[in-house]
């Protein structure tokens, strides 16, 4: 049994399609979505073969060696509304996608930008340059 198969088959219970005929669907495409990136992730963390799995380094899985997740993978995760579990209500699910979009993405794409910026010289001195020109001609 997969990922992606024991999500399918948990959202389609007859317990969980209690509601209108658009719950379902909903549910189906939450799962999908949280059982490709799990799967995603999971295949990028045990890349390789067994021998090489069984010789993995541990202390590599890390925020130091793990990339972020990109705006893109964020915002497809805040519209999926993933992190609710079933036929929870749409107040938590709206809750949850107002933090996503008023908190989570504004915050990740200005750090991300710093980020950056401070990755190379070269776009410090330019970004520098360009704030100073502005400052001085207003």
């Amino acid at each position: 049994m997969t990922i992606s198969d024991g999500a399918t088959s948990s959202a389609t219970s007859p317990d969980s399609s209690k509601g209108n005929s658009n719950t379902q669907p909903r549910v189906l495409a939450r799962a999908r979505i949280a059982a490709q990136a799990i799967t995603a992730r999971v295949q990028a963390l045990f890349a390789g073969s067994a021998k090489n799995l069984a010789t993995r380094d541990v202390r590599r899985v890390s925020p130091f060696h793990a990339p972020p997740p990109s705006l893109d993978e964020l915002l497809r995760y805040t519209k999926s509304g993933a992190w609710v579990p079933g036929e929870q209500s749409a107040w938590l699910e709206g809750l949850g996608k107002a933090y996503g979009y008023g908190v989570s993405l504004p915050t990740s794409a200005v750090l991300y930008s710093i980020a950056w910026l401070l990755q190379r010289p070269s776009r410090l001195v330019l970004a520098i340059a360009v704030v100073g020109i502005v400052w001085l001609t207003h």
